[in-house]
């Protein structure tokens, strides 16, 4: 903030134009509180959805109870941030970011101005540009609110032009640079203001930068945005717990699934953070009502139950995911592998049914329709043969009715994307080859 002794005076002066006997000093303006908080945590949460990557992405991190760690993962990004922020607005770090923004703070955060700079000739400095206060030639309030400081020292002066009965200036003022206003303390913009006017009276202001220094803040204002940073701080905190709440979750199935000897006690864990989630994390129940953060846990929570031997639970987990989540394509086929192994054909052939309708282009659950009937297990009575020729049928009408011929050696396409389960049940079926699970059984015993 801008320093006492230079507040004080003009404060004395009623900040009008008796601050022409003011010797201004150097004097540094900082940021609102409430703006350092949004930037500070905004910026955190940014930061956060890397490391939630990092950890979605990697099982390093599984011997450890990730709930313990939401402070310190707040306090530890939060800290991260603010000395990053730091760094973008000093002179070294908007020397990094010149290229993008010309000398001027990447991100404001805690510095606004710094107006007089001992050694330099009496101007105003924002990040690496700087500003004499003779060359300003007027200041404009944007509808955005940013401040922009115009000078024709270079450009000339004005040229007027009429068109269409209006006047324009046809030789513009050239930008020196552009101010974010709204960061600072009412204080603090009056201060500069003022200052400006004592230092080059023939500055000229626009009527919407007059209007917003004649608005007084309402009363309370800045505790009351004081208040509000507090909630964000709370609710960033918040979403880290969600976050690691939801992690766990898929980390206990997960291990459920692996493990053989503790796979109940890993899944209990896993049921207890998913229905019993803490009361006073508000986050953590909205996330998992939410579609579809709900239809990945049921379906890692389904993957769990089928490798402990709880089909029919594992089958209802499953039509549950698809329940909060009916587009997703992979969950059918997921359904529909479970079905058949169940032996529940039928209901099997209607989720292929409908994952085919969802995706006419798609030609994954066709091939899942032709390996059950070419192994014989058909529902409806109808062969191979026949659901091939109608597949096409369909795929001519969607797909390849707009090929021209033109670029030579360019079609259309199937936008399929296979994965190993995919594979491994398609021709399974076809080839009526045991499954690749029972493959692997069979080798450990022979071992």
């Amino acid at each position: 903030m801008a320093s006492e002794p230079v507040i004080n005076a003009l404060n004395e002066t009623g900040g009008q134009s008796e601050t022409s006997s003011l010797v201004v000093p150097t004097a540094a303006f900082g940021t609102t509180v409430s703006h350092q908080a949004f930037i500070l945590l905004s910026s955190a949460f940014c930061f956060f959805e890397l490391i939630f990557l990092w950890l979605y992405s990697d099982r390093s991190w599984f011997g450890t109870d990730l709930l313990f760690w939401t402070l310190p993962a707040a306090v530890f990004t939060i800290g991260t941030v603010h000395f990053v922020l730091r760094w973008l607005e000093s002179p070294v770090g908007c020397k990094f970011t010149g290229f993008i923004s010309k000398g001027l703070p990447l991100a404001p955060y805690q510095r606004w101005l710094l107006i007089n700079e001992s050694g330099f000739e009496p101007s105003v400095r924002i990040g690496n540009r700087r500003a004499l206060w003779s060359a300003i030639d007027s200041a404009e309030m944007t509808f955005f609110g940013n401040l922009r400081l115009l000078s024709r020292a270079s450009s000339g002066s004005a040229v007027m032009r009429s068109a269409r009965g209006k006047e324009y200036d046809a030789n513009p003022p050239q930008q020196l640079f552009k101010i974010p206003f709204g960061i600072a303390s009412r204080k603090d913009q009056n201060f500069f203001i003022e200052l400006l006017r004592k230092e080059n009276p023939a500055c000229e202001f626009n009527s919407r930068l007059l209007k917003q220094l004649k608005n007084d803040d309402p009363r309370g204002a800045t505790v009351v945005l004081k208040i509000v940073s507090l909630f964000f701080l709370l609710f960033y905190i918040d979403v880290v717990f969600s976050t690691f709440s939801y992690l766990e979750v898929l980390k206990n199935y997960t291990l459920a699934k692996e493990s053989s000897e503790s796979a109940n006690a890993y899944f209990q864990k896993g049921e207890h953070l998913r229905l019993h989630p803490l009361p006073i994390s508000w986050v953590t129940r909205k996330m998992f009502q939410t579609d579809s953060a709900k239809s990945g846990v049921m379906q890692v929570r389904a993957d769990a139950l089928w490798s402990m031997n709880r089909r029919e639970e594992a089958i209802a987990s499953m039509r549950d995911a698809l329940e909060e989540h009916g587009k997703n394509f992979r969950a059918e086929l997921k359904l529909a592998r479970m079905l058949v192994d169940t032996r529940q054909l039928k209901e099997a052939y209607e989720v292929l049914d409908r994952a085919g309708e969802k995706s006419k282009k798609a030609f994954v659950p066709k091939m899942y329709v032709l390996a059950l009937l070419q192994s014989g297990k058909s529902a409806s009575g109808e062969s191979a043969q026949q659901f091939y020729q109608r597949a096409m049928k369909s795929l001519d009408e969607e797909l390849f009715k707009d090929s021209t011929g033109w670029p030579p050696g360019v079609s259309p396409y199937l936008p399929d994307v296979w994965h190993r389960e995919d594979i491994d049940f398609v021709f399974e079926k076809m080839l009526h080859a045991p499954s690749a699970q029972a493959a692997k059984d069979s080798a450990k015993d022979q071992d």
